[in-house]
């Protein structure tokens, strides 16, 4: 299950997503879109009942609201 991170520019990442390695990262030019899938997000209980506690969509919902 693929997790979202945020890196600095001055480290040099090489990921590895289920099983594949990807060596194409690069640095972030300014005015680059930075998107996030969502649907590779867990949504735990926890983090369910946070969501309500706080009024807020958890990121599971976002996806099928968003219809991916």
């Amino acid at each position: 299950m693929a997790a979202g991170y945020l890196v600095p520019v001055d480290v040099k990442i090489t990921a590895d997503l289920a099983g594949m390695a990807h060596d194409d990262a690069h640095d972030i030019a300014e005015g680059d879109e930075l998107t996030c899938d969502y649907s590779g997000f867990v949504t735990p209980e926890w983090y369910k009942q946070l969501c309500k506690m706080y009024g807020v969509l958890t990121t599971q919902e976002v996806v099928e609201l968003s219809g991916k």
